[in-house]
Formats: C-alpha cells, structure tokens, sequence
C-alpha cells in the first residue's frame, strides 16, 4: 500500500482555500471503548495566513456511558521560503539582483543595544499618476483595484520592496513583517501583463 495516501495534502501558502481531516481509531476488542486521534486542517481562501490545524485526541466509554476529549489549536505559519518566491514572482522589474538561498537574521550587540538594527531603512512603494489612475480614483477605490490599475507602471510595490531589502541582508524578514503584511496577493488577480 502506497504510505502517502495518509500523508497531509495541505501545501503551506496555497491561495485556493483547504480542508482536510483524518483519524486512527483504535477499538477495544470486547469492551464498548475506543480512543480516536484525528487532525483537522483548515485554510481559508485566499488567506493562507489564517490556516488552523487541530489535533484531537477522544476516548469513548460505552460502560460508563461518557467522553472524554481534547482539543489543541495550531496556528500554521505559512513557509516563508515559499511566501517571499511567491512575492518575488510579481516582480517584473529586471533592477534588482539577489539570492534566495540566504535568509538573513538579526544578531544583537552592544552597539545596537541588543537589537540587531543600526538606524531605518525605509521600504517603499510609489505609483505614478496618469490618466488610468485618475480614471480609477474617481470611482472611490479600493487598495486593490488602484493597485491593479498601476500594475503596468512596473514600480515595485512594498512588499516586494521589502522583500528584496531582506535578501540581500539589509534587513531581516522578521523587521519586515512587523511592519508589512506579507499576505500573497492571488496571482489571478493580476493583469496579464504581469509574467514571470
């Protein structure tokens, strides 16, 4: 039997929303009892950092006539390997050069008082007005449908921004998502001049 039909089917930062759950129960031979333990995954769409898993564990008495259960919540931290390939994925910009095989991390001192960060660094998004977004703006948008109208001027936005500060050790992913959300804008979203 293949042993990966058991394996979870979850892929960590996927957009398309997700469930899945399963148990092993194990049942006494001639008494009325058994024990479950079953894992529940939930993803909501579109929102990969919301994901939840949970693991139960569940004894059923039949003699006594009760059930006992347990129930412990995990927030699943989306891989943030696959957050930032799939942030750089919307970049069109040819500008920049980095790597992805390092991941820098802050590393206190005295003469940072312990925090790892010497001064700011800003991260930065810009979008030049035209007639496009002009045009938009005067139908009260939102974030999203500006964003998209700008899409062809080819200006990173502040994730990306960040994105490639952190890559190239400027500052570290941590810094970043303190002050930028690092959620995945869904690809289908996107117009079609954005290739990669």
């Amino acid at each position: 039997m293949d042993e990966s039909v058991n394996f979870t089917r979850y892929q960590p930062c996927q957009q398309k929303g997700h469930y899945e759950s399963f148990f092993q129960r194990a049942n006494h031979p001639s008494e009325p009892k058994a024990f479950w333990i079953r894992y529940t995954i939930f993803s909501p769409d579109k929102h990969p950092e919301k994901a939840i898993g949970e693991l139960w564990a569940i004894f059923f008495d039949g003699i006594e006539k009760k059930q006992i259960a347990v129930k412990k919540e995990i927030l699943i931290e989306p891989d943030r390997k696959e957050i930032i390939l799939n942030i750089l994925k919307t970049i069109t910009s040819k500008d920049y050069e980095t790597q992805t095989n390092k991941m820098w991390v802050a590393v206190g001192c005295k003469l940072c008082n312990e925090t790892g960060y010497k001064g700011r660094i800003g991260i930065y998004e810009a979008i030049l007005t035209n007639s496009k977004i002009e045009n938009t703006i005067r139908e009260i948008p939102s974030e999203r449908e500006i964003s998209i109208a700008a899409a062809d001027q080819d200006i990173l936005n502040m994730q990306q921004d960040g994105i490639i500060k952190v890559l190239k050790g400027i500052t570290s992913i941590d810094e970043l998502e303190r002050v930028v959300s690092l959620e995945v804008v869904p690809l289908e979203i996107l117009p079609e001049i954005l290739s990669f």
